[in-house]
């Protein structure tokens, strides 16, 4: 019975450790201001510290600009972006060092200046 007992111990504090872990060190503070991504088109996210976003995204060698205004939250690790029916409205796991924005399972996006 105290082998069980300790193997549940054991069982349960990694399960906490892994689960802070994987939360990372980032808040919603980290994520206000403009973030944008250069490939073949611009994106750009720009987080309002009053919990709007506006998410813009321009083809290159084109003039017309796609302008998306939504609302942004964070909550336990997780940001969750509202654009409506848009594609890049979801939720996902973040992390900010320094200039860089990783939203997991979209991209890299660096601070704007």
């Amino acid at each position: 019975m105290k082998k069980w007992k300790l193997v549940f111990t054991v069982v349960v504090m990694a399960a906490t450790f892994l689960l802070a872990a994987c939360g990372g060190g980032s808040s919603a503070e980290d994520l206000v201001g403009r973030w944008t991504l250069s490939t073949n088109r611009q994106i750009s996210f720009d987080f309002r510290a009053d919990g709007s976003v506006v998410h813009t995204n321009v083809l290159f060698g084109q003039t017309q600009i796609s302008t998306v205004n939504g609302t942004w939250s964070v909550d336990n690790g997780v940001l969750t972006i509202d654009l409506g029916d848009h594609m890049h409205s979801g939720e996902y796991r973040f992390s900010v060092n320094g200039d860089s924005l990783d939203i997991r399972g979209f991209q890299v996006l660096e601070r704007a200046r």
